[in-house]
Order: structure tokens, then C-alpha cells, then sequence
């Protein structure tokens, strides 16, 4: 598949099936219900795109980007359980008041980290690790990470109303 476009009010479901993109995006949007389970995710040469007001649960599952960028934006609410995010030359941005969870769900990426204005993350019992990039967070954002483990390879850089918490975590 080149692209995706999910949009309107779209429901869509995904279970131990396999979702290929190439040199396209995957963008989820507008008040869609999605979710995946059992799945594998990958995308070469676009990104992952969730905004407006969607709302996305990604469970057991496997999301690769390679070449292309995850961004959660807009209102978007998304969770993650048991899900592995691997991104390769691209960034992972978490913007607007997007709300995002990831429980259990290792985070391997090559690039940057951001939160930008209202977004809020939660990340519990999950190892996030940037292999070659930064960890960029300003504006309004909350970051929380309640016993996790997170390795940088590059600076960490927080400003203006930033909030981030460490709860027994490793940094």
C-alpha cells in the first residue's frame, strides 16, 4: 500500500494481521476508533501520523518506521500495551493536547524525541532508548515516566513550562 488515509469517523480494526506502507504515510484522523492487535505495523519511507480526535489502542502488536517519523497530534487519544515502536531516521513528536500511554512497550529509535505545546505521555515499565538523537521537551507538555528505563545518546533539553516526572526510573 502507498498510503493510507483514515479519516471522518472511521472504525477500523486490526488483529494478528500485517499492515505494509511504502513511500507513503499512514495518517489516522478526524474521530476514528482504531485499534490493533496482534499485528505488525511498518512503514518505509513515510510516517505515522494520529490527530484531531481519534482514539487508538495498540495492544500485542509491532510498529516499524523506518525513513519516516511518528507524530501524535491534535486531540488524539492513543494507547500502547505490550506494543514494540522501532524507528529508524526519523523523529518520534508528540504535539498539541494529544494524550499517549505506553505500558510494557519498548521504544527503540534513531533521531529525536520531542513534546511539544499541551501533549501529555505517559510511559510506565517501558525502556526507551535513543540509539542517535536528542530528548527535546518545551511548551506546556507533562512527560511522565514511572519505572522505566531511558538511554540517550545525545542531550536532554527541557524549557519554558516543560513538565517532566522520573517515578523509579533509570536515566
Amino acid at each position: 500500500m502507498c498510503s493510507s488515509d483514515l479519516s471522518g469517523s472511521a472504525n477500523l480494526s486490526w488483529e494478528s494481521s500485517e499492515l505494509l506502507v511504502t513511500a507513503g504515510d499512514l495518517a489516522i484522523k478526524g474521530t476514528s476508533l482504531v485499534s490493533f492487535l496482534n499485528s505488525k505495523v511498518l512503514v518505509n519511507g513515510g510516517a505515522i501520523r494520529f490527530a484531531d480526535a481519534t482514539e487508538v489502542s495498540v495492544d500485542s502488536s509491532f510498529f516499524y518506521v523506518h525513513m519516516g517519523s511518528v507524530n501524535f497530534l491534535g486531540d488524539t487519544r492513543v494507547s500502547f500495551t505490550d506494543t514494540a515502536l522501532d524507528i529508524t531516521e526519523g523523529d518520534l513528536q508528540f504535539g498539541e493536547e494529544s494524550s499517549v500511554t505506553f505500558l510494557r512497550s519498548p521504544i527503540n529509535l534513531v533521531g529525536q524525541l520531542e513534546f511539544l505545546g499541551d501533549a501529555t505521555t505517559h510511559f510506565k515499565e517501558s525502556t526507551i532508548t535513543i540509539n542517535s538523537g536528542n530528548f527535546h521537551a518545551k511548551d506546556n507538555c507533562a512527560v511522565f515516566f514511572e519505572q522505566c528505563v531511558l538511554d540517550v545518546s545525545g542531550t536532554m533539553h527541557a524549557q519554558n513550562e516543560a513538565d517532566i516526572r522520573d517515578r523509579k526510573s533509570v536515566v
